[in-house]
């Protein structure tokens, strides 16, 4: 029976390659680079699984494996060195005698000289007392050839971080979901076999085992029907919440658990204001301590499936509740946006938009975050990226050439909504890129999404507007139909020094597939903290993706500037976001009015913008009369400054007479007037001026 369970169980196991043949080399190693491998993941992740697996290849190389389950060790000393003597063969040699330490390691030892021996403790989490004698007494005793595998659900590093000594003998693999493939050979052995259903069960699941298995019950039960609206089962979320919470030993943690849930990142000031108390300083440590709960850039967060499943959970057991968290997060990050200085604004308006709780926004912006797209971050591009840049254009070229537009999806996990769109390779076909060029633009003007592995993930371009960059972007295809539209004062305004940024032109963003969202989203996020800065961002796309999440962000398009630079079968308006001053406090205004409504006699909306609207037109009219003091257009009239721009941009005295209706002596005579004001004697001197030289 045991022959056929096993059979069974082989059967159904996927995944997890890597993981089983680390723990075979290591069962034929002479000597081993570690002594305990230490597979962890949050409940559900597929650790026993994991063990099972290891005991059939244990059985296959002729190893001798022994798994101790935690929760059911003995904690006293004596009665688990009996335990273990026991599973390794030992026998009491006389009526009465009880079996010791010396007679399970001796038990051992004979195994070991007859071949690879492997020890597996599951649920370490739950041992108990009895970890000091495994550490300090049984596992310093065992031969050298000994394979110990511990799985928990913490890692051991962080359990034994007092223990320097073994932290060079522990080879740590955090368990991670099984990624899309995996999930497809899943799902087909349970008889799933639809690309489209395991497309959603994947976006569903993030490929969590638990969730999977889950999945694949409902439809033994019920048919592949039930996967219409699987994930709103109340019961299938709830199981999902239980099998997590079970390390939440009192309500107190599982409240701040729950307030948790509620928001991306969260740090014990923040979880204060969702509680309305203070919370001690030992109670945000035990709750930094679950397995579920990880570091980021932005602070805690829980881990992605986990969040998911709890809001849910909290959505049908108290909505009001749920809606009193989010309300007091926005009110805690609309507070950071009135003290926080510029630079600090992009942290705290991606938590505000995340809050908002509009879906595309969330699938665009954040649903990888349910992924735990940690490892996929972003860098500036140098010189040193040109060849892999133009190699990624290439690639991307092909795949236009070979499969024409991409279908892509998007999940939004807060409200379960999904969106479908095509992605078109204009950038690579249509109107290519010279990344050489861009480069030369300034430093970070070219942004690069790279894993973990350092693999390029997607690109973004995103081209300061300054006096350097505005003659070409108003001369260039894409760019230019936007800035040739503005009247000449207008114009002038984005001629600001070279130092300075009148606005930001974001140019390209793309991800190298375009169904990874983990690569978009960070780049993404990424213009809080770049565009927002300056306080005005303009961008154009043919995309209808763009244009829907651009229209959902607060941009607006700009008369006159819609053009077919992509191809004459695709109109591209030029969308700009101006929040300058109290300009983002109107947006954010706007946007709060939008959502869902706020708990009964909640009045924050008001009380926020006005307060918003206070700050942020102050900063910018500190800001305005700092760019004042260096900018060498201060005092030149609008007509004046067009022809400054003129002359940067290399036009001669009659050709500015002719873009300007005027003669060419009057033209003449402004630029006299613009050579004395700015302090210059010459053509040469004014455009060193104005591109921030002396």
């Amino acid at each position: 029976m045991g022959a056929v369970l096993r059979g069974q169980q082989a059967r159904w196991f996927v995944g997890r390659e890597a993981e089983c043949r680390l723990f075979a080399d290591a069962l034929g190693a002479a000597e081993p680079e570690w002594r305990i491998l230490n597979v962890h993941g949050v409940g559900g992740i597929g650790k026993s699984t994991l063990l099972d697996a290891f005991g059939r290849v244990a059985d296959q190389v002729g190893a001798h494996y022994c798994q101790v389950d935690c929760v059911e060790l003995p904690h006293s000393p004596r009665r688990l060195a009996e335990r273990l003597a026991v599973m390794f063969g030992a026998r009491v040699r006389s009526r009465g005698a009880q079996l010791g330490l010396q007679d399970c390691l001796a038990a051992i030892r004979g195994r070991a000289n007859l071949g690879p021996v492997a020890i597996a403790f599951d649920s370490y989490e739950a041992v108990g007392p009895a970890d000091r004698w495994l550490r300090e007494v049984l596992l310093p005793s065992l031969p050298e050839r000994v394979v110990i595998v511990v799985a928990g659900r913490i890692a051991l590093p962080r359990l034994w971080r007092d223990r320097a000594g073994w932290r060079p003998l522990i080879r740590a693999i955090p368990l991670a979901p099984f990624d899309r493939p995996t999930t497809r050979r899943y799902l087909g052995l349970h008889g799933i076999d639809d690309r489209d259903l395991s497309e959603r069960a994947w976006e569903v699941t993030q490929g969590h085992p638990l969730a999977l298995s889950l999945l694949a019950a409902l439809v033994a039960r019920h048919g592949l029907a039930a996967l219409a609206r699987w994930e709103d089962r109340p019961d299938l979320v709830a199981e999902l919440s239980r099998r997590w919470l079970r390390e939440v030993p009192d309500p107190r943690l599982h409240a701040l658990v729950e307030a948790a849930s509620a928001v991306r990142h969260f740090d014990q000031d923040l979880l204060g204001d969702l509680e309305r108390e203070p919370v001690a300083a030992a109670d945000f440590d035990r709750l930094t301590a679950l397995s579920f709960v990880r570091p980021g850039q932005g602070g805690w967060r829980l881990q992605g499936l986990v969040r998911s499943a709890l809001v849910r959970d909290l959505r049908w057991r108290s909505p009001a509740r749920l809606r009193q968290l989010k309300h007091r997060a926005l009110e805690h990050h609309a507070r950071r946006l009135t003290q926080a200085e510029g630079g600090e604004w992009g942290g705290a308006l991606a938590e505000f938009f995340y809050l908002l709780g509009d879906a595309l926004i969330g699938a665009a912006f954040f649903g990888a975050d349910e992924q735990d797209a940690d490892e996929v971050y972003v860098v500036p591009a140098t010189a040193e990226d040109l060849g892999e840049l133009e190699q990624y254009a290439r690639v991307c070229r092909e795949r236009a050439a070979t499969g024409g537009p991409a279908e892509f999806g998007l999940y939004d996990p807060g409200t379960g909504r999904r969106f479908r769109y095509q992605y078109l390779w204009v950038d690579f076909v249509r109107a290519p890129l010279d990344f050489r060029t861009v480069l030369d633009l300034g430093p970070g003007t070219v942004r690069l999404a790279r894993d973990a592995r350092g693999a390029l993930r997607g690109i973004s371009v995103v081209i300061p507007v300054n006096a350097t960059t505005l003659p070409r972007l108003a001369s260039q295809p894409v760019t230019g139909p936007y800035f040739r539209s503005l009247a000449p004062e207008q114009r002038a305004e984005y001629a600001v020094a070279a130092e300075r940024t009148a606005a930001w032109f974001l140019r390209h963003l793309s991800a190298a597939a375009p169904e990874d969202s983990a690569a978009r989203g960070v780049l993404l996020q990424d213009l809080f903290r770049i565009a927002f800065r300056e306080g005005r961002l303009l961008t154009t796309s043919p995309a209808p993706f763009f244009q829907d999440l651009l229209l959902h962000t607060g941009f607006v398009p700009s008369p006159g500037a819609t053009h077919h630079d992509f191809g004459p079968d695709l109109a591209s308006p030029t969308y700009v976001l101006d929040v300058r001053g109290a300009r983002l406090a109107d947006l954010l205004t706007r946007l709060l009015e939008d959502r869902d409504p706020a708990p009964a006699g909640a009045n924050m909306p008001a009380e926020l913008a006005h307060a918003l609207a206070r700050h942020l037109t102050g900063m910018a009219t500190v800001a305005a009369a700092d760019r004042a003091d260096d900018d060498p257009l201060r005092a030149l009239t609008p007509r004046e400054r067009t022809i400054a721009l003129a002359v940067v941009e290399g036009l001669s005295n009659a050709e500015i007479a002719d873009r300007l209706g005027i003669r060419p002596l009057t033209a003449k005579k402004h630029l006299t007037h613009v050579f004395a004001k700015v302090g210059v004697a010459s053509r040469t001197q004014l455009i060193r001026r104005m591109l921030g030289g002396t």
